[in-house]
């Protein structure tokens, strides 16, 4: 039993120190932001602990400093992509915020943790405007590939402001002229007779891929044919991606 509890004893130690070791070695090669994040999660658990709040109080600032200057560079950029990335930075420092604030012992270091709420709000309107016309410029190029890329810019559109534009319609209309259509038609085997194939196939219809029978008739053509003839089959589970 005492050698158990020096066992979980040496542990216990072996991960502070590892913490504290990690977001030393985030703030010397600049990752500002993992360090305070690491350096707030040890003083979450040992308020007092004298090598976390070093690296806070000196990776705060950095980090805040460091965010904030990539978002005003990239604003000032001609980045595509300017708009979305400020709000990923502003979510950044408003985390931080967020986290400071749950640990009594960063609370300490950092009384008055900085907030970016209200610019986080602007440049998610402007975040949607951006991606919405990236969505446009991606269904004027007409290809599949463009117009899977159009349904997600719509679709963050819609995640950055609820009911942008049309960008709801616009992701129903790039999902349509996006989506693979095949019809199939099923052959048994003279020797196995498995019974219909169509729930297995029919489980297989996911985002732009749409399987149906050769017998149902659809108002689109489709643009490949299937003939099974099967013996056996193995289903595994389908997903989907932006590389689908």
């Amino acid at each position: 039993m005492k050698t158990f509890i020096r066992m979980l004893l040496l542990l216990s130690t072996g991960f502070v120190i590892d913490a504290c070791v990690s977001g030393k070695t985030a703030l010397k090669h600049g990752d500002y932001y993992y360090a305070v994040l690491e350096s707030v999660h040890r003083l979450r658990t040992s308020t007092t602990n004298k090598k976390a709040t070093a690296v806070l109080a000196q990776a705060y600032p950095l980090s805040i400093d460091y965010i904030e200057s990539g978002i005003q560079n990239g604003i000032k950029s001609d980045d595509p992509k300017k708009w979305r990335n400020a709000v990923l930075g502003y979510q950044k420092i408003n985390f931080i915020n967020d986290q400071i604030k749950t640990s009594l012992g960063a609370m300490k270091v950092i009384s008055n943790p900085q907030t970016r709420y209200n610019e986080l709000a602007s440049a998610k309107e402007k975040a949607a405007g951006e991606a919405y016309n990236e969505g446009i410029n991606f269904m004027m190029k007409a290809t599949r590939p463009d117009y899977k890329q159009a349904y997600y810019d719509f679709k963050d559109a819609n995640d950055f402001k609820q009911g942008y534009m049309e960008s709801i319609e616009m992701m129903t209309q790039a999902e349509f002229k996006a989506t693979l259509r095949v019809a199939f038609e099923e052959i048994n085997s003279s020797r196995f007779n498995y019974g219909s194939f169509q729930p297995t196939i029919s489980s297989l219809n996911r985002l732009f891929l749409s399987i149906k029978p050769m017998s149902q008739k659809d108002t689109v053509p489709p643009q490949q044919y299937l003939r099974v003839v099967f013996t056996g089959f193995q289903q595994n589970r389908p997903s989907s991606s932006r590389s689908t």
